[in-house]
Order: C-alpha cells, then structure tokens, then sequence
C-alpha cells in the first residue's frame, strides 16, 4: 500500500512525526496501535487511489458486502499499524513486552534449534513483524533480518528526513539487519552457527523486488513467491518455520 507524494503528504507527516509522535509517550504501553488504527481508519474513509487499488485486490478474491468493507477497514489499520510500528520501539523493554507481542508456540522453535541448530523464520507481511524480534532477543535468541527492495523509492525533503529517522528508530531492534540485495555468506554463517532469521515469503512491500521467484497459486491468484526462505534453509541446514503476527483480541498488541 503506497499514498503517492505530494504537499499535502508532507503536511501530514509534519503532524505525525512533530506532534502525534511526541505525545504517544503519554499513552499506556501498546496503545500506541490503536492511534493508528485511529489514523488507518480515517484514511480509509478518504476516496483515494490507494483505496481504489485495495478495493480492486480484495474483490479479486472476496464477494462484496459489510464483510468486505469490514475487511477493508483493518487493511488500512494494520498497514498503519506497520508504518509506524518504529515508534514502539523505545518503549519496549522487558517489562512492557507483552503489552506489544506475545508469543504463542514458541515451543516449536525450542524444539527445531535444539542443540544449536539454525532456524529461519518466513513470515508474510501480516501484522508488525518486527515486533517477534524483541520477544525471541529476549529470551536469548540471535535474530537477524532480511530487508530491502526500497532503494529506489524517491521522497520529498520532508519525507526523506522522516525515512532517516524511521532507519535510526529501526536500529533499536535487536535483531542484525541485512540487505537482501547483499552477499548471501553473512546470512548463512549466521543460520549456521545457531542464529534465527526472520524474512519475508511475500513482496517487500516497496521499491524493486528482489531474489529469485516462482509462480504459485495464492486464494486463487498467480502469485510470484520468493524462494529465499528455503534456499537459505537448505544451504545451511537449518529448520525452516512459518511466523505469523496476528492482532490480539484481549488488548490492542499483537
């Protein structure tokens, strides 16, 4: 999901970045996504080029109805919720980890790195999938992650700043971040010696896509699927898992 630039982009990340983002601090931990849920829905609401598209995707697969528009609604929240999940980031501490994510089945990761073997982790883009990084760190895991594809995105000034701040706010993950476009070695050695690797088994979401692909079937869709994930697991020999990050029901996290 892309909202094209423009000044009236720009005006709206000045009150994001300069005066929402400031007073989250003053909001109980987590609750931080429902502001923007808050911001997602009224996006939403706004007949737009953007909606257009999300509206022409999910009638490719869903009949139309108050399921639908339902449907449509949280796409716009949680992909707000993801924008800007970077700003949690300070507040995540040991103490407030599971007003943001908590785990379920981790003891099927337990069992595959048994004995110090690797493991990668291949998530869709649902939900912040960041945020497992912060949960799985804390209970002792090295976490690396697979990024890219948004070299060639383009910003105003304004939103080139934001961009920059988005990355400083993103290296307080605890995780080694990697360029999808760089050497493969790092990435290995990194399975190979007992790390855990989260990365993407969908698009990148921005810019060019990058690594090799094959052709699926996805709800009845042709879907070009990366094959990184188990091409890195089988190079290094490692347990390959899938990870979803879904919202919470009994709070706003995930």
């Amino acid at each position: 999901m892309k909202f094209k630039e423009s000044p009236l982009k720009d005006l709206y990340r000045v009150g994001l970045w300069y005066g929402i983002r400031p007073s989250l601090q003053a909001l109980p931990a987590g609750y931080e996504f429902e502001v923007f849920r808050a911001l997602g829905r009224q996006a939403c609401r706004l007949p737009s080029h953007t909606r257009r598209v999300v509206d022409d995707n999910l009638a490719r697969v869903f009949p139309p109805g108050p399921d639908l528009d339902e449907l449509r609604t949280r796409v716009f929240e949680e992909h707000f919720c993801t924008q800007y999940v970077s700003f949690t980031f300070p507040r995540i501490q040991a103490d407030t980890m599971t007003d943001y994510i908590r785990m379920h089945g981790v003891e099927h990761l337990e069992r595959a790195a048994a004995g110090g073997r690797g493991v990668v982790l291949a998530h869709p883009h649902m939900g912040c999938a960041q945020l497992p990084h912060f949960a799985l760190a804390h209970r002792g895991y090295r976490m690396m992650q697979i990024g890219g594809g948004g070299a060639n995105l383009r910003f105003s000034r304004l939103g080139q700043r934001v961009a920059d701040t988005r990355v400083r706010l993103e290296g307080l993950i605890p995780a080694k971040l990697m360029d999808g476009q760089g050497f493969i070695r790092p990435v290995l050695r990194h399975i190979q010696r007992g790390g855990v690797l989260l990365t993407a088994v969908d698009g990148t979401g921005s810019g060019d896509e990058i690594g090799r692909r094959v052709e699926r079937r996805v709800l009845g869709q042709r879907f070009r699927t990366p094959v990184g994930p188990v091409y890195l697991a089988r190079r290094a020999q490692a347990a390959l898992l899938p990870l979803l990050v879904v919202r919470r029901t009994d709070g706003p996290g995930f």
